[in-house]
């Protein structure tokens, strides 16, 4: 019977480690979506800016963005 139990224990632990894996993979995903956020954010503010500077003007419009 300690055969049996030292298999399932092995069995067991073979299993642990893929719960950890897909909790590493899922505990950086976020961080990676925050940063591909953070990168559409800025680069779509440049070009609203881009907008605004082009038609003479200092505030940031709705429209700007629209035509970013």
């Amino acid at each position: 019977k300690d055969k049996e139990q030292k298999a399932i224990d092995e069995g067991n632990n073979a299993d642990a480690d893929k719960p950890m894996l897909k909790f590493m993979i899922s505990g950086e995903a976020p961080v990676l979506m925050s940063k591909a956020c953070e990168l559409l954010i800025k680069d779509l503010s440049f070009r609203a800016w881009r907008h605004t500077e082009r038609n003479r003007r200092r505030t940031l419009q709705r429209q700007d963005l629209h035509a970013a």
